[in-house]
């Protein structure tokens, strides 16, 4: 259980510390803040063109929209329970549908101006020559809910291809599995025929085989159990019982004196953006991990 001393040092360091959108994350949560202060705030990253960039993406510090910072606003507006019908959404699906490219991956993941500004070392700008549902899935499952009849189109496309990239038995990258995950809970929220016993058993392999159940390991850049099951009503939860009482107890044991997990990756160099970058990815965490926490009612009240 985190006791309110150690809530309380958590704030005092996301006041101090965090993006402004961060900060709005943390009243919503906490201060019974207005989902109106989260959209505003991330309405600063979104540009005239409906993409999203400016560092939305901490790692992605070109002001140029991405696919990756659009499905970052895609994720955050599933994690706050955000409007995905209104205008800055629907500009969003715009940008999506002029901004495809020949399969396989119908987007770049970033821009060519990533090259331009500051980022991480594994964002720098390559050809991707095969199909990656990071951000593909994110993007296509709220264009299957909430897009246009082009745009539901262009999802069901991408659709098709994350059908059989889930029958696949070979490649479990943590964050393609989060994005087929997003895709897989809008499409069952829709009842949609596609999910079948087949889809929801491959689902749940791959939901396995990308996360680390050794907590040994948790300090190395893995993915936790958390991190694919975020509440206790989650699809998911019987895949792991004894996993997320553990993972819940790590959080507890490891959040540091000064109110903050330390990321468990950085870009490697010391300079003012890095550091700020780290500062910035530590208000992301915090407030991530301390909603996982509430949802659990691992929080002293």
């Amino acid at each position: 259980m985190l006791k309110k001393s150690s809530l309380k040092n958590i704030e005092n360091w996301i006041y101090n510390n965090a993006r402004s959108l961060e900060i709005a994350k943390w009243n919503f949560i906490q201060n019974k803040g207005s989902k109106d202060d989260i959209i505003n705030e991330m309405l600063l990253f979104q540009n005239t063109d409906g993409g999203f960039g400016k560092g939305f993406e901490c790692d992605i510090l070109t002001p140029d929209s991405s696919a990756i910072c659009g499905g970052e606003a895609i994720f955050t507006a599933f994690e706050y329970d955000l409007d995905l019908q209104a205008d800055w959404a629907k500009k969003l699906y715009k940008w999506c549908e002029n901004n495809t490219q020949n399969i396989p991956t119908f987007w770049e993941s970033v821009p060519k101006s990533i090259d331009d500004y500051p980022h991480a070392p594994w964002w720098g700008y390559a050809v991707n020559e095969e199909f990656s549902p990071n951000p593909c899935a994110v993007l296509a499952s709220a264009m299957i809910l909430y897009g246009s009849d082009s745009q539901k189109t262009l999802a069901e496309k991408i659709i098709a291809v994350c059908m059989d990239y889930i029958l696949n038995d070979e490649k479990y990258w943590d964050h393609d599995t989060y994005c087929l995950q997003r895709l897989f809970l809008s499409l069952k929220s829709a009842n949609s025929a596609l999910i079948t016993p087949e889809i929801e058993k491959a689902m749940s392999n791959r939901i396995l085989k990308s996360v680390c159940l050794d907590k040994n390991k948790w300090t190395e850049y893995v993915a936790m159990p958390l991190e694919l099951v975020d509440n206790p009503n989650s699809p998911w939860i019987s895949l792991f019982n004894e996993n997320i009482i553990e993972n819940l107890n790590y959080y507890v044991e490891t959040l540091n004196d000064k109110g903050y997990w330390q990321p468990n990756f950085s870009w490697g160099v010391d300079s003012d953006t890095a550091r700020k970058v780290t500062q910035n990815w530590i208000g992301y965490i915090a407030v991530k991990r301390i909603k996982r926490l509430i949802e659990f009612g691992m929080t002293e009240k």
